[in-house]
């Protein structure tokens, strides 16, 4: 399969699950008197929060040193680049449907600063530190070039951060946390990404592994 029908595979598959996720709410809700506002908090909420994974697979394993054949390093990076502006964009849509949700009581300014909501002031304060640290992530790829290798790397590794708090702030914010399908697709998604991160830590330290064995001084 070349790699313009891996990727083009992949993203059908994946926008037909993001599709299934936009209509999780409604279903959840028994498909009956669901307020707009309310449906369009969770859905742009729930695929925010799969982009996000996403995002963060495809980067954890475009970094993975030992790649199987099958995945591409440069399929890999735009998939890593597409599902991240799809993380931020449908964040924003998120942040404004809750905004504008007259019963919500969260507010402009519950939104974008921790702790200042009136309702559910913990969980959204969690929901607002991952906003703001997947902008920084956001900001720093397309930035990419005007900043230094080590800045990058560090301030990626806030990526990891965001996603723990975006756990939390779903778990903790979302009116339908407790249905069986939200905590499966939380456990799927998690644990995919933690074995993707084992695939990358096992490969950095075997590729120092057989470093070390090279070097003249280990020679016998």
């Amino acid at each position: 399969m070349s790699e313009r029908n891996l990727q083009a595979t992949f993203n059908v598959a994946v926008w037909g699950f993001v599709a299934l996720v936009l209509a999780a709410p409604w279903m959840l809700a028994g498909g009956t008197q669901v307020p707009t506002l309310w449906w369009a908090s969770r859905a742009f909420g729930f695929v925010s929060y799969v982009a996000l994974w996403l995002s963060m697979f495809t980067g954890v394993l475009l970094s993975t040193q030992r790649l199987p054949k099958q995945l591409d390093r440069k399929v890999l990076f735009e998939l890593h680049q597409q599902w991240t502006l799809a993380a931020v964009i449908a964040t924003a849509l998120h942040v404004l449907a809750v905004v504008t949700h007259p019963e919500a009581g969260v507010g402009l300014a519950g939104a974008l600063v921790p702790y200042a909501s009136n309702e559910l002031t913990g969980p959204v304060a969690l929901g607002v530190l991952a906003f703001w640290g997947l902008g920084l992530v956001a900001v720093s790829s397309w930035l990419r070039s005007r900043i230094s290798s080590t800045t990058w790397r560090l301030i990626h590794t806030v990526a990891f951060g965001a996603f723990l708090v975006a756990i939390a702030h779903s778990v903790t914010a979302g009116s339908d946390s407790a249905a069986l399908a939200v905590q499966w697709l939380y456990a799927l998604t998690g644990s995919t990404l933690a074995g993707a991160i084992v695939l990358r830590v096992a490969s950095a330290l075997m590729g120092r592994s057989r470093a070390a064995v090279r070097r003249p001084g280990h020679a016998r």
